[in-house]
């Protein structure tokens, strides 16, 4: 992508371990239903999908990473609380990243969401941390760019906002870096037809 991007810094915490919710509250919490247990039997549509020739860190939810049937994705609402769904959320970062990507521990991640890719949005994270903490560094500027934009579409692409995309929908599966930036992918869930918007 080229031109400029606007760049708007996310805090990083470098933490390896959450604190309980406040003030929250939480209708699963009593009988353990997981916040996207109506995800399960959906389809899945992966937007922004990874190359093949780029280096990608993967996010698996909870118990799935050593099951037969392992899948990609965690949804962006577990993510923010990533001890509740992302699968060993306290694995260093830099255990897992080339150190000669890892060497800028403060990088910028592109959003490239279909339909707001005018918008030119970077946002900077902080890599060498722990895969949970990351998972949700970018569940939160998915969250902000989804409430500050939701309202900025510019078709062709897949319309985000209450009564369309929802934020709840969506699934990080992974991250990969493209030589400059990282990129998202992330899926959606739906039940019948894929979503896009031409308009």
């Amino acid at each position: 992508m080229s031109g400029h991007h606007h760049t708007v810094l996310a805090e990083p915490t470098r933490q390896a371990t959450w604190p309980p919710r406040r003030n929250a509250v939480d209708f699963h919490a009593s009988n353990n239903v997981p916040k996207d247990h109506w995800h399960h039997g959906m389809k899945t549509k992966i937007v922004c999908q990874r190359p093949e020739h780029c280096f990608g860190l993967f996010f698996y939810s909870k118990g799935d990473y050593l099951a037969a049937s392992a899948t990609l994705g965690v949804a962006l609402t577990l993510c923010e609380y990533p001890d509740e769904g992302v699968e060993m959320p306290n694995t260093p970062t830099h255990t897992l990243v080339p150190p000669e990507i890892l060497a800028k521990p403060r990088t910028g991640v592109l959003i490239t969401w279909p339909g707001y890719t005018h918008l030119r949005i970077r946002q900077e994270i902080f890599l060498d941390t722990t895969t949970g903490d990351l998972a949700r560094q970018i569940s939160r500027i998915i969250r902000e760019f989804y409430e500050l934009h939701h309202q900025d579409f510019k078709g062709p692409g897949i319309r985000l906002g209450p009564a369309f995309m929802t934020f709840d929908a969506l699934r990080l599966r992974s991250m990969f870096w493209d030589g400059r930036f990282w990129n998202l992918e992330i899926a959606y869930v739906y039940e019948k037809t894929p979503v896009y918007d031409f308009v």
